[in-house]
């Protein structure tokens, strides 16, 4: 199973998958990824895969 990535906003719970495997998306997907960061300048941004635990109390499904 290839692993996948998301970068994700503490501040929100927000998060947005951004690739897999060795692949960051791009193309259409690159404007999501833009719009995102735009929206969380200033915020608590993290790039994870998405196995990662972003908080000891918290996984990837409490994000939205």
């Amino acid at each position: 199973m290839s692993r996948t990535y998301n970068i994700v906003c503490d501040d929100c719970n927000e998060h947005l998958w951004v690739g897999q495997g060795k692949r960051i998306y791009g193309g259409d997907e690159m404007k999501a990824f833009t719009k995102f960061l735009y929206n969380h300048e200033g915020h608590a941004l993290r790039f994870l895969e998405c196995q990662d635990v972003p908080y000891e109390s918290k996984d990837l499904s409490d994000y939205e």
